[in-house]
């Protein structure tokens, strides 16, 4: 598996895609196209191999056979990563053909062609040019720009030394967000730990907390918490939240508890039962 650097020799949009008609007319099949679609719409970015294809609905193999094509049939430019080359990777630029999209349905001649090279048109009449555009070039500069969650890996463990430490970092970026890899980071720096593999159990444990946590509530507000105050007759309630009744004391035990620090204390009981 690897990362994936994308990038857009035409005018990404943010809010919509747009596509050249020749695209409809090529001989792309179903998963060239949807793929060819994605990487316009994403525009300039770094993404796993496993992300684009979690979100193209189609096998890792399926992206790498299929961005092949695409690029063998000129849709976009392919640089596969050094082998020697730990830090190298993937990298996809998608091929501006706005210029020969114009060509073939506008009727142009080829003065008219070459002009499009040397004076943008507005928004109104055409797609903008690359070369022309500010804010595209605002985003082939940000492309360059290096992420915030591997500048401080690479700051606190030192350099990506392979693509599974590659893979693991770009993998929790996306399941837990930036922010939250960035602050692990921190934590296990100050831990004096030495790998990524620290901060990343540290993600992978605090996600496991929340969702103990959040089954354990439920078991509370809606299974023992009603029994006791007569709004959930014992049939009613779950065969599990009936095991930890019967765990911490029985259905005595619930009668009996009526103050406050001992509804507290019982709801920490049946929180470590859960």
């Amino acid at each position: 598996m690897s990362n994936q650097q994308i990038k857009h020799d035409g005018d990404p949009k943010k809010y919509f895609v747009m596509l050249p008609n020749l695209v409809d007319d090529s001989d792309l099949n179903p998963f060239e196209f949807r793929l060819y679609v994605h990487y316009c719409r994403v525009g300039n970015c770094w993404e796993a191999t496993k992300t684009t294809a979690r979100k193209c609905g189609m096998g890792v193999g399926t992206v790498s056979k299929h961005r092949k094509s695409l690029a063998k049939k000129g849709w976009i430019i392919l640089t596969e990563p050094d082998q020697s080359n730990p830090f190298d990777t993937v990298k996809i630029k998608v091929v501006d053909k706005w210029t020969e999209n114009m060509a073939a349905f506008a009727n142009l001649t080829n003065e008219q062609t070459r002009s499009l090279d040397e004076s943008p048109p507005s928004l109104d009449e055409s797609p903008p040019s690359l070369d022309e555009s500010k804010n595209n070039q605002a985003n082939k500069n940000q492309a360059k720009k290096q992420p915030a969650a591997v500048a401080a890996y690479e700051q606190t463990f030192g350099p990506i030394a392979n693509r599974v430490q590659s893979d693991l970092l770009a993998d929790d970026i996306e399941t837990y967000g930036e922010t939250a890899v960035i602050e692990a980071i921190k934590a296990a720096a100050e831990a004096g730990a030495r790998t990524y593999k620290w901060a990343s159990a540290r993600l992978k444990g605090r996600a496991t907390d929340g969702t103990k946590k959040a089954a354990a509530s439920s078991v509370w507000d809606n299974e023992i918490e009603p029994y006791m105050h007569h709004k959930k007759r014992w049939p009613d309630v779950s065969p599990k939240a009936q095991q930890i009744i019967k765990s911490i004391g029985g259905q005595s035990r619930l009668r009996e508890t009526k103050m406050g620090f001992e509804m507290d204390q019982l709801k920490r009981e049946v929180m470590a039962h859960v």
